[in-house]
Protein backbone atom coordinates (compact mmCIF):
# COMPACT_ATOMS: atom_id res chain seq x y z
CA UNK A 1 0.00 0.00 0.00
CA UNK A 2 2.64 2.47 0.85
CA UNK A 3 4.92 1.74 -2.33
CA UNK A 4 1.48 2.58 -4.38
CA UNK A 5 1.31 5.63 -2.71
CA UNK A 6 4.77 6.41 -3.00
CA UNK A 7 4.26 5.76 -7.04
CA UNK A 8 0.95 7.47 -7.45
CA UNK A 9 3.22 11.02 -6.00
CA UNK A 10 5.78 9.89 -8.14
CA UNK A 11 4.04 9.75 -11.55
CA UNK A 12 1.08 12.94 -10.71
CA UNK A 13 5.14 14.99 -10.13
CA UNK A 14 5.97 13.53 -13.46
CA UNK A 15 2.75 14.24 -15.34
CA UNK A 16 2.68 16.59 -18.27
CA UNK A 17 -0.02 19.27 -16.33
CA UNK A 18 1.91 18.97 -12.59
CA UNK A 19 2.40 22.31 -11.18
CA UNK A 20 4.54 22.69 -8.47
CA UNK A 21 3.03 24.73 -5.44
CA UNK A 22 4.64 27.83 -3.59
CA UNK A 23 1.94 26.95 -0.53
CA UNK A 24 -0.87 25.20 -1.01
CA UNK A 25 -3.69 24.32 2.41
CA UNK A 26 -7.39 24.04 2.85
CA UNK A 27 -8.90 27.23 4.68
CA UNK A 28 -12.11 27.45 6.19
CA UNK A 29 -13.99 30.48 5.09
CA UNK A 30 -15.90 33.74 6.58
CA UNK A 31 -18.61 34.69 3.95
CA UNK A 32 -20.41 38.09 4.01
CA UNK A 33 -24.18 37.24 3.97
CA UNK A 34 -25.01 40.68 2.18
CA UNK A 35 -22.17 41.14 -0.30
CA UNK A 36 -21.01 37.51 -0.59
CA UNK A 37 -17.25 38.81 0.02
CA UNK A 38 -14.81 36.35 2.11
CA UNK A 39 -13.93 38.11 5.14
CA UNK A 40 -11.79 35.87 6.25
CA UNK A 41 -9.82 32.31 5.64
CA UNK A 42 -8.82 30.27 8.37
CA UNK A 43 -5.47 27.63 7.73
CA UNK A 44 -5.36 24.50 10.25
CA UNK A 45 -2.67 23.79 8.39
CA UNK A 46 -0.31 25.72 5.71
CA UNK A 47 1.75 23.53 3.57
CA UNK A 48 5.03 25.50 2.36
CA UNK A 49 7.32 24.92 -0.61
CA UNK A 50 8.75 21.39 -0.25
CA UNK A 51 6.34 20.51 2.59
CA UNK A 52 3.74 17.09 2.27
CA UNK A 53 4.10 16.89 -1.54
CA UNK A 54 2.15 14.04 -1.18
CA UNK A 55 -0.56 15.69 0.24
CA UNK A 56 -0.68 17.99 -2.58
CA UNK A 57 -0.59 15.42 -5.19
CA UNK A 58 -3.75 13.67 -3.37
CA UNK A 59 -5.69 17.01 -3.16
CA UNK A 60 -4.84 18.38 -6.45
CA UNK A 61 -6.08 14.54 -7.46
CA UNK A 62 -9.44 14.39 -5.58
CA UNK A 63 -10.87 17.97 -6.89
CA UNK A 64 -13.58 18.44 -9.29
CA UNK A 65 -12.60 21.08 -11.98
CA UNK A 66 -16.18 22.15 -11.90
CA UNK A 67 -15.77 23.61 -8.35
CA UNK A 68 -13.06 25.72 -9.44
CA UNK A 69 -14.21 29.14 -7.77
CA UNK A 70 -10.85 31.18 -9.22
CA UNK A 71 -7.93 29.61 -11.10
CA UNK A 72 -4.99 31.95 -12.86
CA UNK A 73 -1.20 31.47 -13.72
CA UNK A 74 -0.29 32.25 -9.98
CA UNK A 75 -3.12 30.77 -7.70
CA UNK A 76 -6.31 28.46 -7.26
CA UNK A 77 -9.49 28.61 -5.63
CA UNK A 78 -11.30 25.08 -5.40
CA UNK A 79 -14.55 24.17 -3.71
CA UNK A 80 -14.57 21.46 -1.25
CA UNK A 81 -17.22 18.68 -1.60
CA UNK A 82 -18.33 15.76 -0.67
CA UNK A 83 -16.36 13.59 -3.43
CA UNK A 84 -13.19 15.68 -2.64
CA UNK A 85 -13.24 14.11 1.03
CA UNK A 86 -14.02 10.79 0.21
CA UNK A 87 -11.51 10.72 -2.73
CA UNK A 88 -8.89 12.25 -0.47
CA UNK A 89 -9.24 9.96 2.08
CA UNK A 90 -8.85 6.74 -0.13
CA UNK A 91 -5.88 7.82 -1.38
CA UNK A 92 -4.94 8.37 2.14
CA UNK A 93 -5.72 4.96 3.23
CA UNK A 94 -2.01 3.52 3.83
CA UNK A 95 -1.89 6.36 6.76
CA UNK A 96 -5.38 6.44 8.39
CA UNK A 97 -5.09 4.18 11.20
CA UNK A 98 -1.50 6.10 12.34
CA UNK A 99 -3.74 9.20 12.03
CA UNK A 100 -6.76 8.20 14.02
CA UNK A 101 -4.29 6.84 16.64
CA UNK A 102 -2.30 9.76 16.87
CA UNK A 103 -3.37 13.46 16.11
CA UNK A 104 -0.54 15.03 16.12
CA UNK A 105 0.27 12.58 13.02
CA UNK A 106 -0.17 13.32 9.40
CA UNK A 107 -1.62 17.01 10.01
CA UNK A 108 -2.79 17.60 6.26
CA UNK A 109 -5.03 13.72 6.98
CA UNK A 110 -6.09 14.82 10.20
CA UNK A 111 -7.66 18.33 8.38
CA UNK A 112 -9.46 15.81 5.67
CA UNK A 113 -10.80 14.02 8.42
CA UNK A 114 -12.38 17.01 10.39
CA UNK A 115 -14.03 17.38 6.54
CA UNK A 116 -15.79 14.39 6.63
CA UNK A 117 -16.76 14.57 10.33
CA UNK A 118 -18.58 18.08 8.72
CA UNK A 119 -19.68 16.33 6.00
CA UNK A 120 -21.57 13.72 8.10
CA UNK A 121 -23.25 16.16 10.24
CA UNK A 122 -24.15 18.35 7.33
CA UNK A 123 -21.38 21.49 7.57
CA UNK A 124 -19.38 21.89 4.61
CA UNK A 125 -21.62 24.53 3.66
CA UNK A 126 -23.37 26.94 5.72
CA UNK A 127 -27.65 27.79 5.37
CA UNK A 128 -27.29 29.35 1.86
CA UNK A 129 -25.83 26.47 0.56
CA UNK A 130 -22.17 28.59 0.14
CA UNK A 131 -19.30 26.02 0.39
CA UNK A 132 -17.69 27.00 3.46
CA UNK A 133 -13.76 25.17 2.43
CA UNK A 134 -11.62 25.88 0.04
CA UNK A 135 -8.84 24.31 -1.44
CA UNK A 136 -5.85 27.13 -2.19
CA UNK A 137 -2.95 26.65 -4.21
CA UNK A 138 -0.95 29.29 -4.66
CA UNK A 139 1.80 28.61 -7.71
CA UNK A 140 3.57 32.32 -7.77
CA UNK A 141 4.51 35.08 -5.64
CA UNK A 142 2.48 37.32 -7.62
CA UNK A 143 -0.12 40.05 -6.57
CA UNK A 144 -2.79 38.54 -4.60
CA UNK A 145 -6.05 38.03 -6.00
CA UNK A 146 -7.99 36.66 -3.71
CA UNK A 147 -9.07 36.66 -0.03
CA UNK A 148 -7.59 33.54 0.49
CA UNK A 149 -4.57 33.55 -1.12
CA UNK A 150 -3.55 36.97 0.71
CA UNK A 151 -4.48 35.18 4.04
CA UNK A 152 -1.79 32.53 2.87
CA UNK A 153 0.94 34.97 2.56
CA UNK A 154 0.10 36.29 5.74
CA UNK A 155 0.19 33.21 7.91
CA UNK A 156 3.30 32.29 5.72
CA UNK A 157 4.81 35.36 7.11
CA UNK A 158 3.90 35.12 10.90
CA UNK A 159 4.98 31.35 10.65
CA UNK A 160 8.41 32.02 9.54
CA UNK A 161 8.06 29.91 6.67
CA UNK A 162 8.65 32.62 4.17
CA UNK A 163 10.94 35.87 5.40
CA UNK A 164 9.47 39.39 6.54
CA UNK A 165 9.42 41.70 3.53
CA UNK A 166 9.94 38.97 0.98
CA UNK A 167 6.62 38.18 -0.17
CA UNK A 168 4.44 40.12 -3.06
CA UNK A 169 1.71 41.43 -0.80
CA UNK A 170 0.50 44.02 -4.03
CA UNK A 171 -3.66 44.25 -3.66
CA UNK A 172 -3.83 43.00 -0.30
CA UNK A 173 -6.01 45.50 0.96
CA UNK A 174 -7.98 45.57 -1.90
CA UNK A 175 -8.99 42.07 -1.15
CA UNK A 176 -9.68 42.75 2.15
CA UNK A 177 -12.74 43.80 3.60
CA UNK A 178 -12.84 45.91 6.30
CA UNK A 179 -15.10 43.98 9.38
CA UNK A 180 -16.39 44.30 13.02
CA UNK A 181 -14.67 41.56 14.92
CA UNK A 182 -16.08 40.35 17.72
CA UNK A 183 -13.98 37.11 19.87
CA UNK A 184 -12.72 35.13 16.73
CA UNK A 185 -15.63 35.98 14.42
CA UNK A 186 -16.16 38.45 11.50
CA UNK A 187 -18.94 40.09 10.46
CA UNK A 188 -20.01 42.24 7.56
CA UNK A 189 -20.17 45.74 8.58
CA UNK A 190 -23.30 46.59 6.10
CA UNK A 191 -25.14 43.00 7.92
CA UNK A 192 -24.71 44.97 11.00
CA UNK A 193 -26.37 48.33 9.94
CA UNK A 194 -29.05 46.37 8.10
CA UNK A 195 -30.41 44.60 11.34
CA UNK A 196 -28.82 46.38 14.10
CA UNK A 197 -32.44 46.73 15.46
CA UNK A 198 -33.43 43.19 15.32
CA UNK A 199 -30.02 42.28 17.02
CA UNK A 200 -30.06 45.24 19.73
CA UNK A 201 -34.13 44.34 20.34
CA UNK A 202 -32.84 40.44 20.56
CA UNK A 203 -29.95 41.24 22.95
CA UNK A 204 -28.24 39.48 20.24
CA UNK A 205 -25.93 42.38 19.05
CA UNK A 206 -22.07 41.62 19.17
CA UNK A 207 -19.57 42.72 21.44
CA UNK A 208 -17.02 43.82 18.76
CA UNK A 209 -13.66 44.33 19.65
CA UNK A 210 -12.29 45.86 16.82
CA UNK A 211 -12.92 46.89 13.28
CA UNK A 212 -10.29 46.68 11.13
CA UNK A 213 -9.31 44.91 7.64
CA UNK A 214 -7.04 42.27 9.83
CA UNK A 215 -7.26 39.89 11.93
CA UNK A 216 -4.92 40.16 15.24
CA UNK A 217 -2.20 37.65 15.04
CA UNK A 218 -3.55 35.11 17.92
CA UNK A 219 -6.28 34.53 15.95
CA UNK A 220 -4.92 32.95 13.77
CA UNK A 221 -1.84 30.99 14.61
CA UNK A 222 -0.42 29.53 18.11
CA UNK A 223 3.48 31.02 18.74
CA UNK A 224 5.20 28.17 17.54
CA UNK A 225 7.94 28.29 20.89
CA UNK A 226 6.26 28.55 24.69
CA UNK A 227 8.42 30.87 25.50
CA UNK A 228 6.82 34.03 22.99
CA UNK A 229 4.78 35.96 25.40
CA UNK A 230 2.12 38.45 24.51
CA UNK A 231 0.32 40.87 26.79
CA UNK A 232 -1.71 42.45 24.61
CA UNK A 233 -3.34 40.97 22.17
CA UNK A 234 -3.82 44.02 20.58
CA UNK A 235 -0.87 45.07 19.50
CA UNK A 236 0.11 41.93 17.09
CA UNK A 237 -1.32 42.17 13.57
CA UNK A 238 -1.95 38.90 11.65
CA UNK A 239 0.93 38.58 9.36
CA UNK A 240 3.55 39.53 11.78
CA UNK A 241 6.76 37.65 12.64
CA UNK A 242 7.93 37.08 16.72
CA UNK A 243 11.06 35.18 15.78
CA UNK A 244 12.42 32.16 17.60
CA UNK A 245 11.62 32.18 21.38
CA UNK A 246 12.22 34.86 23.48
CA UNK A 247 10.16 37.65 22.21
CA UNK A 248 8.27 39.41 25.37
CA UNK A 249 5.95 42.21 24.53
CA UNK A 250 4.70 43.98 27.50
CA UNK A 251 0.98 46.17 27.75
CA UNK A 252 1.79 49.52 26.25
CA UNK A 253 4.24 48.10 23.83
CA UNK A 254 4.57 49.53 19.86
CA UNK A 255 2.45 48.19 17.68
CA UNK A 256 3.50 45.41 15.23
CA UNK A 257 2.59 45.43 11.85
CA UNK A 258 2.10 42.39 9.19
CA UNK A 259 5.16 41.90 7.09
CA UNK A 260 6.98 43.34 10.39
CA UNK A 261 8.34 42.21 13.43
CA UNK A 262 11.29 40.85 15.80
CA UNK A 263 13.99 38.34 14.75
CA UNK A 264 15.14 36.95 17.81
CA UNK A 265 14.93 37.41 21.46
CA UNK A 266 13.74 40.45 22.50
CA UNK A 267 11.38 42.65 25.29
CA UNK A 268 8.73 45.01 23.54
CA UNK A 269 7.89 47.50 26.42
CA UNK A 270 7.31 50.69 24.38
Amino acid sequence: MMNKFKNFVSNYQQSNHYKEPLGFGIARVDIAPISKKILCATYPVLNWKEENLGSYAVFCNSLSKEKILKESASECVVEIDESFVLKALEFYTPFLNEAYSNKMAHKNIQVVLELLKALEENRLKNNNGESLYRLVILYEDKPCESVESAYMKLLALSLGKAPLRSLNLEGIFNQLSNAAWSGNKPYELEWLRTNEVALKMRGNFPSIDFIDKFPRYLMQLIPEFDNIRLLDSSKTRFGAYLGTGGYTQMPGASYVNFNAGAMGACMNEG
